[in-house]
């Protein structure tokens, strides 16, 4: 693997796979870059929920109350 991979290579490749896929893949134009845009911000909102999801879980393990609000402002956690 090469330590220098400039923008033109990577240009290139892209157009090399955008031909060998261009029945299946959307031709790269302006309203498909609004539409990659568009569905990027949509998948990182995603990510955003499952990261506070997973931080909410961990704050409230060990709570005696599980599944219900424990009243503490930062969450339940183990006091030892």
């Amino acid at each position: 693997m090469t330590d220098d991979f400039s923008i033109g290579e990577m240009q290139q490749m892209q157009k090399t796979l955008q031909e060998k896929y261009k029945d299946k893949w959307e031709k790269i134009s302006p309203e498909a870059g609004k539409h990659k845009l568009l569905w990027m911000i949509g998948e990182v909102g995603e990510v955003i929920d499952i990261v506070k999801k997973k931080r909410r879980q961990k704050s409230h393990r060990g709570c005696r109350r599980p599944g219900r609000p424990c009243g503490r402002a930062g969450g339940c956690v183990d006091v030892l």
